[in-house]
Parts: structure tokens; C-alpha cells; sequence
């Protein structure tokens, strides 16, 4: 007979379920930290509940589905539809390796949901292993995307405010903000001024140069900006943008970091 102890059980799932979430929002490009710690407080909560009150099997479902788009609702800002599919499919990945793996600890169900038992150390093991095999496949595509160097359509909302830019994509614009990891979007200064309002939040942005071994820099983080390639792609990163006097080059009006092509998926095409 296995006994479960609720406290282990909610720091398990706890653990889990950021993980998971975490995944999801480097694969779909949704960055919020302290919301994902409450849809990991709500997961963590809702795996309790469920091993401990009595339902049939098919509400189970219908509330193991309603539950992860509640969570998903509250962790990850974007499109609801692409985070969702992305949740779901990084959790049944995650399943399975660790099913896999520990397997041999012994298996039982509750309430539709299966459970088993592998000791709380193998199953950080487990969720710390996919996530860092994760990680290592998004830095694989991160650096193939590295080469790009091209010119794109750059379209940015923020508030009641829009630009349309010319932009190159380019490996000399490697910036990201600290805090939260996003890239930076460089753009020409009156395009920056025209975005900018009272409400918005300011991110400090350090870089250095030949010329200036240590600088700052302040960015915002516009509300939608898509990206449009030669062909014909759509992107919708998650980016900071900042503002710069040097004149870029002929013609262009920004230069955007290629992580920004890499950190989010292509999500239509024109």
C-alpha cells in the first residue's frame, strides 16, 4: 500500500507544473514570471483536490481539460489557442519521459488521473532533465537562425499607437533585457517617441561598444509587434523595443535581434 502525504504532493506537482509551464513559455514566446507562479499555485492545488475527492472518470477529464485552460489562462500572456497546444503537448512529453524513466516505481490511478510512485528526488530529476533537453534544442535553433541577415517589415502597437518599419534582421544586434530575458528591438528615434506613452513601464537595457565600454539604454515593451519576412512569413515576438539617434542604414528603420525569429513560431502566413 503506497500513502501519499498531501504536503509532498502539492510541492511535486508545484515543481511540475512550473516546469511546464516554464517550457511552455520559451517554446511559445510568453514571458511573465510571477504569473506563472500562480498557475503553478493553481495546478498544485487542483492535483490535490482531485486525488482526494471522489469523481467519476469522465468528469475527471472534462476537468483535467477545463483546469489546464485555466492555467494556461492565468501563467501565459498571447495567444490563448497556440499556449494551450503547446502546454499540452510539453506535458504529455513530459509524462512519458518520466513514465518512462520511473516506471518501475509502481503505478495506481485516482479519479482518471495516474499516479506513481518514484520519490520526490527522481521526479525533480526527471522534470530537470527534460527541461534542460529543452533548452538545449532551443539553443541548437537559436544558433542556426544566427546567419539571418535580412530585411523585414516590423509592425508595432502600443496603446491607441502604431509604426510600420523597415527592419534588418541582424546578428549585431544580440541585446536582451536582463530581468526578463526578452530581446531588444533597436529603432529609430521618432518611432520610439511615437510608441512611447506616459503609462509605459521602462526596462534599463545595458550594452557596450568600442567607442563605450558600459551604457544604458531605455526600452518599452509594446503590447503586439509582428514581423513579416520576404516570404511571406508572420512572427509575433515578445520584445523590448528602444530607441537609437545613429542613423542605421539607408532605408531601414530598426534593427531586430534574430532570437526574435527563433523564440516564437511562425503563427500564419500572408
Amino acid at each position: 500500500m503506497i500513502t501519499v502525504y498531501i504536503d509532498m504532493l502539492f510541492i511535486v506537482n508545484f515543481i511540475m507544473d512550473f516546469l511546464i509551464i516554464s517550457l511552455t513559455a520559451k517554446i511559445s514566446g510568453s514571458y511573465s514570471p510571477v504569473r506563472k507562479l500562480f498557475g503553478s499555485l493553481a495546478g498544485a492545488i487542483y492535483s490535490c483536490g482531485m486525488f482526494f475527492i471522489p469523481i467519476k472518470p469522465l468528469y475527471s477529464f472534462f476537468c483535467m481539460v477545463l483546469f489546464s485552460c485555466l492555467m494556461v489562462k492565468i501563467s501565459l500572456k498571447g495567444s490563448f489557442l497556440k499556449n494551450l497546444g503547446v502546454f499540452w503537448g510539453v506535458s504529455i512529453l513530459a509524462g512519458g519521459i518520466i513514465f518512462a524513466i520511473f516506471l518501475k516505481g509502481g503505478v495506481f490511478i485516482s479519479n482518471g488521473s495516474v499516479y506513481f510512485s518514484a520519490g520526490i528526488t527522481n521526479l525533480i530529476l526527471g522534470a530537470f532533465l527534460l527541461y534542460i533537453s529543452v533548452k538545449i534544442v532551443c539553443k541548437i535553433l537559436d544558433r542556426l537562425a544566427l546567419s539571418r541577415k535580412e530585411n523585414v517589415i516590423l509592425e508595432i502597437k502600443n496603446g491607441e499607437k502604431t509604426a510600420t518599419l523597415n527592419a534588418l534582421c541582424d546578428t549585431g544586434n544580440m541585446l536582451s533585457e536582463p530581468f526578463t530575458g526578452l530581446p531588444v528591438c533597436i529603432i529609430a528615434r521618432h518611432f520610439y517617441e511615437t510608441l512611447h506613452t506616459d503609462n509605459d513601464k521602462l526596462y534599463i537595457i545595458p550594452y557596450k561598444t568600442v567607442d563605450k565600454p558600459h551604457g544604458v539604454m531605455l526600452g518599452i515593451l509594446p503590447e503586439i509587434v509582428t514581423i513579416t519576412t520576404p516570404d511571406g512569413k508572420r512572427y509575433f515576438p515578445a520584445c523590448i523595443i528602444t530607441s537609437t539617434d545613429i542613423s542605421i542604414k539607408k532605408g531601414v528603420d530598426a534593427i531586430i535581434n534574430p532570437q526574435m525569429l527563433t523564440n516564437n513560431k511562425v503563427l500564419s502566413k500572408v
